[in-house]
């Protein structure tokens, strides 16, 4: 497996979901406008400016990453608060969150900090939270959890969403990654597992994935770390 991404590859995936989402509620409000409410306008226009913070925290960070690491992501030895990783992702998936009424729940130890790249794991949560909101119905519920212990950081994020035979498991982790369409008919590029995959493989750990179809999917990465 090759140690560099196509960074633009990343930029593309992850800022997908957000525009999508864009692009829908302001089609919405186009069609509705006569009808909404001062309040739902309200809320709307907030809803767009969580959501442009969202995408443009996400290009700030991808394009200052790029541009430090031109010939591709070099793994990088910090000290990173576990807690405050997740919710920060949390936090840069509210708007989809708020679209699909979708809660996210969380569990991890405050004690839970460790030396490690914190960009990569970032984005390994990005995608692995990114693709449980894609096959998760609306009013479902994700949780995300994680246990630093015996010198390995333990990452789950489970969903209750459309889940996958064994056999599409098996492919997936084989390196079949075709596109899917969410339980929003979202449209994918297929390259969420692929870039977990390497992307975990950048920090010399192990993806799995457990899933039952129409019951929901847990994904889980262990990562060897330096706890603190």
């Amino acid at each position: 497996m090759k140690n560099k991404l196509d960074l633009v590859s990343i930029i593309s995936h992850d800022i997908k979901g957000p525009l999508a989402y864009i692009q829908h509620i302001t089609g919405h409000t186009v069609a509705h406008f006569d009808s909404l409410t001062r309040d739902e306008l309200l809320e709307t226009t907030l809803v767009l400016h969580d959501t442009a913070k969202e995408l443009t925290t996400l290009l700030t960070n991808m394009l200052a990453w790029q541009k430090i690491h031109a010939h591709g992501i070099q793994v990088q030895q910090e000290e990173i608060d576990i807690p405050a990783l997740i919710n920060g992702e949390v936090q840069l998936q509210k708007a989809a969150c708020h679209f699909k009424k979708i809660t996210i729940s969380t569990q991890a130890p405050s004690a839970c900090k460790v030396h490690s790249d914190a960009f990569i794991l970032r984005l390994i949560l990005q995608n692995m939270l990114s693709n449980a909101l894609k096959f998760s119905p609306e009013n479902s519920s994700i949780s995300i959890s994680a246990n630093c212990t015996a010198g390995f950081l333990s990452l789950a994020v489970k969903d209750h969403g459309k889940g996958m035979h064994q056999e599409d498991v098996e492919r997936l982790l084989a390196g079949n990654h075709n596109s899917t369409t969410g339980t929003q008919q979202e449209q994918g590029t297929g390259l969420g597992i692929l870039l977990i995959q390497q992307l975990v493989a950048l920090l010399k750990g192990a993806l799995k994935i457990d899933s039952t179809p129409d019951v929901g999917t847990l994904v889980t990465v262990q990562i060897p770390v330096n706890a603190l």
